[in-house]
């Protein structure tokens, strides 16, 4: 696929369409993806073009205004964070100023009631980013669907309402996605017991949720297998030398992927040839760095160069 622009664009971003598109390829965006951002960059030009917006007015207020036109060209949506890519290019090429942030919108009640329990999975709990993210949605779904827009008066709550709410999310979601909204909401429930917000245990409410427990674990690769998946990455690259590393990683000292994700440049001690491993519950253990492992995480961090954003050894080389 030839590396040419091939987009008509309209309005008052059209004459920055092409410089754009180079500044995204330089970024190592594939074609097609700088060519994907170019289209919404269109959309964009388009509307403050109906709207007769120059460029100089563009800032996060007329972004706010474009999203909630609803959907472009073929259906597709459009979000804020789809938009980051068009904005970062514009600030490069001096077409724009980089936006000043609007104010945060007023807490809900419910977002305000939630804060005090992120901190207790973050402090107390210790769990992990995403764990966070991922109790906190589930427990702000239960709370708006009993309280609605109204503040959360958690001494209402009975063992039906629980119940109720976890029987309706089976019909929606796979047995593993509702064993993870019952662990959710048994940890809320036993924190609200514990900070005294209601006066009785209501996690013997929650239904237990049947599933074979080794049904969801993949059977392991044989050696041949193993070893042909080992081979399967071009290593003269620069992608082909980080996909080899990933799955060495995962195959000699068995790493989950979030384990490998998190690993920092710091955490590699090359002279004792040994490498900090971040866990659950922010849990740290030393592992050996094993040659060939060592070998290939060398080769990689060569292909990659230095990177002044970030001190992760694994960071993406295409973009989403």
């Amino acid at each position: 696929m030839k590396k040419t622009y091939k987009i008509k664009m309209t309005g008052p971003l059209s004459k920055y369409g092409p410089t754009v598109f180079e500044v995204l390829l330089r970024r190592r965006y594939r074609v097609l993806s700088a060519r994907n951002v170019l289209y919404r960059m269109k959309w964009l030009s388009q509307w403050m073009d109906q709207e007769g917006r120059e460029v100089h007015s563009l800032n996060e207020r007329r972004l706010v205004e474009f999203i909630k036109t609803g959907t472009c060209a073929a259906g597709r949506k459009i979000s804020r964070r789809s938009l980051e890519s068009i904005v970062s290019g514009l600030v490069e090429i001096g077409a724009i100023k980089q936006f000043k942030p609007l104010a945060k919108p007023k807490q809900t009640p419910t977002e305000q009631f939630l804060e005090s329990f992120v901190e207790y999975l973050r402090t107390e709990r210790c769990l992990q980013k995403r764990v966070v993210q991922q109790y906190t949605k589930i427990v702000e779904s239960f709370l708006v669907t009993k309280f609605h827009s109204r503040k959360p008066q958690m001494r209402s709550v009975s063992a039906k309402d629980l119940t109720e709410f976890v029987l309706k999310q089976t019909s929606r979601y796979q047995t593993g996605t509702v064993k993870c909204i019952v662990s959710g909401l048994r940890c809320f429930m036993r924190y609200l017991h514990v900070r005294g917000i209601i006066n009785h245990d209501l996690t013997g409410a929650l239904p237990a949720i049947k599933g074979h427990r080794l049904s969801g674990i993949p059977e392991s690769l044989e050696s041949v297998q193993l070893n042909k998946l080992l081979r399967n990455p071009d290593r003269r690259t620069h992608l082909g030398c980080r996909n080899y590393a990933v799955l060495l990683l995962l195959a000699r000292l068995g790493l989950r992927a979030a384990e490998v994700t998190s690993l920092q440049l710091e955490d590699i001690d090359w002279n004792q040839g040994e490498m900090v491993i971040r866990g659950k519950r922010q849990k740290q253990e030393c592992l050996p760095l094993p040659a060939d492992v060592r070998a290939a995480l060398s080769s990689y961090l060569k292909h990659r160069g230095r990177s002044s954003h970030t001190r992760n050894i694994f960071i993406g080389i295409r973009t989403p």
